[in-house]
């Protein structure tokens, strides 16, 4: 997947820099410009309130 290795003093790093790079490039959006975002930094996510399905097999995930 891409995975960069770098020895340094300090030990191992591993990096896939250049891979999201390229997913970033294919996709068309590299010379982008960053936005500001307005979310509080200190939200706090509430507890989930609702009901329970009835039938939570109808959300497994179907293999092979």
């Amino acid at each position: 997947m891409g995975i960069e290795v770098a020895w340094s003093p300090q030990g191992l790093f591993l990096s896939q820099r250049k891979y999201a790079l390229k997913i970033v490039e294919e996709c068309g959006v590299l010379g982008a410009k960053l936005a500001d975002f307005p979310m509080d930094t200190n939200h706090e996510l509430g507890l989930a309130t609702g009901k329970l399905t009835d039938d939570p097999t109808q959300y497994r995930r179907l293999v092979g």
